[in-house]
């Protein structure tokens, strides 16, 4: 493990640090100082400006104890841990089995593991943006998933689509130019799901507390550009995506997209899949039983 350190001028808690991390000794870099001429390596700078205080306040208590060992896993790490074993330095990806709800369940993973991060280990104002990102996309990609599921078994089915072409190929054409709405993408599954006829009410419509959910969603986030960029928009439309800054309770709102995203990803897609299944089962008995 590589600990990032400040050797900027005669910071006083360089002196501190090589005290209270002496067991560490021979376990961290420095960063040296970097002249001001406004590239990249300023940002270098400033930020082992801030690494002494923020490192010595890991592993000093409030009253200056050593807290080395409880200290030194929330270090800033410069090193990503190999795996124990060969074998797990291994993934698995692409193939027939990957489509757009595997896929969101990976964006679930990964926002579900930093928003635990957030919430266990102390604040870290870095984190919420990418975790509504990753949540966001999570549940952008689940609608995706299950309107081409709905699109298959309204097919299989040959439901009334009152008039709507439901071939794969103009699904993906449809869902292209949803692109990034949440809320178009939330009226079209509404949509296809009340074209099941065998869906029986309420199974037919998303529910009122997840249409909900989705609706302030978009109303968050509109185009899929407010949590993945600091500015928005293009040319003269270019602006800051969040211009004031704002104290918000953030574990009631990630909780609220956690709980949306965890049903549209195990809910819904179960639903569906179950459904599409029996359907299929049923109407290859129907045709050996009639021998078509």
């Amino acid at each position: 493990m590589k600990v990032l350190l400040s050797t900027i001028g005669g910071h006083a808690t360089s002196a501190l640090l090589d005290s209270y991390l002496e067991p560490l000794r021979g376990a961290f870099i420095r960063i040296s100082a970097a002249p001001t001429n406004g590239s990249t390596i300023d940002n270098v700078r400033i930020t082992s400006q801030y690494a002494p205080s923020f490192i010595t306040s890991k592993v000093l208590d409030s009253r200056g104890n050593s807290t080395t060992k409880a200290g030194r896993s929330m270090l800033m790490t410069m090193d990503l841990p190999r795996p124990e074993w060969p074998a797990h330095e291994i993934a698995v990806i692409g193939g027939r089995h990957e489509d757009d709800l595997v896929i969101a369940g990976g964006y679930l993973r990964v926002a579900e593991l930093s928003a635990t991060e957030w919430s266990q280990n102390g604040p870290d104002d870095s984190l919420p943006i990418p975790i509504y990102y990753n949540y966001r996309h999570s549940v952008e990609l689940s609608l995706k998933g299950l309107i081409r599921e709905a699109a298959i078994i309204i097919r299989r089915g040959e439901y009334d689509t009152r008039g709507e072409n439901r071939r794969p190929d103009r699904i993906d054409e449809k869902l292209r130019e949803d692109s990034h709405s949440i809320r178009k993408l939330t009226e079209r599954l509404d949509r296809y799901l009340g074209l099941i006829a065998d869906l029986e009410a309420p199974n037919n419509k998303i529910d009122p507390e997840s249409l909900a959910a989705l609706r302030w969603l978009n109303d968050m986030d509109q185009t899929g550009e407010t949590f993945r960029y600091a500015h928005i928009g293009a040319g003269a439309a270019s602006r800051p995506a969040r211009p004031v800054q704002t104290n918000i309770n953030f574990y009631d709102e990630i909780r609220k997209v956690h709980d949306l995203a965890w049903l549209l990803q195990a809910g819904y897609s179960g639903a569906l899949q179950e459904f599409g299944d029996l359907q299929q089962e049923y109407l290859e008995e129907m045709r050996w039983a009639t021998g078509c």
